[in-house]
């Protein structure tokens, strides 16, 4: 019983990071997280550059002392919270762009604040790429990337200092969407074998029906169409044996059990084979229509019964409401 209420409660947990990964992944609002995070943390270091004048940041400084630091920064900036729009439609593609911004951040040493959208577009690379390959190259680019920039900002004397904490955080987004990959392959899977388990579900219970129709149209054929055929028999027989109205109504039943086995014959090909006998060779289903009590009217006339139609209201054109 333990055993059993630890299972339940690890599938709901399981489904639970489902449906919020299901919803992080398909939900526009939630693919607009990671643009707004980057916007505002751009707009935020920004503002402290120009308001503060570097706040004693040395990479800040060094923006403030050339005339288009900060305009190229923001351009940067802006470029890369646009690219991240369009991550999930090409996550590999938008990472080699991020890439590129942030190597040329790299040129005026302002690195750290293209690193936030380099993770957005590393994790989104690793987890949504179409193959193994692909994931395994978008690692490889943003690792290069990381040390090519802290090359390029600290060239001619290469400082180390800068590149574990950089390469730290890549490697832990790179590992986190990893295991999001993974368990959306898992997912993936499992909702494979339970639909290809439906479908077969569906198929035996296909099969099923139509032993049953088959055994219907057996049935009805050994009963209702020998019945029918001992009648058309005995109509045979009285014939030219008994009066003339009643030879009219011998005749009528003869002609009535007859067009019977027909539509018995009819309805027991229908029943055997379901998919193609309704269908008309135009590829329209054979319906019933309006006029169709007509000719039973007139068998019941032919043998006397005085029948009257009363039609109230008007027809519809609609042919299933007449079947």
């Amino acid at each position: 019983m333990t055993a059993k209420t630890g299972n339940d409660k690890r599938h709901a947990v399981t489904g639970l990071i489902g449906h919020v990964a299901a919803f992080w992944r398909s939900s526009p609002v939630a693919r607009m997280v990671a643009p707004i995070l980057c916007l505002c943390y751009d707009v935020m270091m920004l503002t402290r550059i120009v308001f503060t004048h570097g706040g004693g940041d040395s990479a800040a400084m060094k923006l403030l002392e050339h005339q288009w630091g900060i305009p190229v920064l923001a351009i940067l900036c802006a470029l890369s919270v646009v690219a991240l729009l369009f991550r999930i439609r090409m996550p590999f593609a938008i990472l080699c762009a991020i890439c590129g911004l942030y190597l040329c951040a790299c040129l005026i040493q302002a690195e750290p604040y293209l690193m936030l959208p380099l993770l957005f577009a590393v994790y989104t690379s690793t987890a949504l790429a179409a193959t193994a390959e692909r994931a395994i190259a978008g690692m490889v680019l943003s690792g290069l990337s990381i040390v090519c920039g802290l090359w390029i900002a600290t060239f001619p004397a290469l400082q180390t200092d800068m590149l574990l904490p950089e390469s730290l955080l890549a490697s832990m987004t790179a590992i986190l969407a990893l295991w999001s990959r993974n368990i959306s392959q898992q997912r993936k899977g499992a909702a494979l074998v339970e639909a290809q388990q439906q479908r077969s579900l569906e198929l035996e219970q296909e099969r099923d029906e139509e032993r049953r129709r088959a055994d219907v149209a057996a049935e009805l054929h050994d009963s209702v169409g020998h019945n029918l055929t001992a009648i058309i028999a005995l109509t045979e027989g009285l014939e030219g044996l008994t009066q003339e109205p009643v030879e009219g109504a011998i005749k009528s039943i003869n002609n009535l059990a007859r067009q019977s086995l027909g539509d018995t014959r009819e309805a027991v090909r229908k029943l055997s084979s379901p998919v193609t006998l309704r269908k008309t060779k135009t590829g329209t289903v054979e319906l019933c229509s309006w006029n169709d009590i007509n000719p039973i009217l007139q068998h019941a006339r032919d043998i006397g019964i005085a029948a009257i139609l009363t039609e109230t209201g008007r027809r519809p054109d609609d042919l299933a409401q007449a079947d």
